[in-house]
């Protein structure tokens, strides 16, 4: 199955509660992406994701930053959970969200808004890593 087609079957079809989707080389370029993600993002941005998984307790590990939705000003995400192969982050008040996870060859992301449960978004990205990384 192609990725597309994983994507669309695991993480859209079923679910709306993903507002975007990223997947990023080990290089910090993009490979893929869908929704949200897919707005004129800067690739300068991408390379944060890569550094999540290599740096160790440096304080920009400790944030994330992508545009804001709706204005000129960057949205700043603060990384809540991490471990070896993921990070869970959220804007202040929780209204957007980021999961990142560590792929073989690169990192997926994947952003949501509230009202869904970081909880929720986080264990439906799991599981599709889970199936990539079989």
């Amino acid at each position: 199955m192609d990725w597309e087609s994983l994507v669309e079957e695991h993480l859209l079809k079923s679910s709306d509660k993903l507002s975007g989707i990223a997947l990023v080389s080990r290089h910090g370029h993009v490979i893929s992406c869908r929704e949200e993600l897919a707005a004129n993002i800067p690739e300068s941005y991408w390379n944060q994701f890569q550094l999540l998984f290599t740096k160790r307790h440096t304080p920009e590990v400790g944030r994330l930053v992508l545009p804001a939705d709706d204005c000129d000003e960057d949205d700043v995400f603060i990384v809540h959970t991490r471990t070896e192969t993921s990070v869970y982050a959220t804007t202040k008040g929780n209204f957007r969200g980021l999961v990142a996870c560590l792929l073989p060859h690169g990192v997926l992301v994947c952003s949501y808004h509230a009202p869904q449960s970081p909880h929720t978004v986080a264990d439906l990205v799991e599981r599709f890593c889970e199936i990539l990384r079989s």
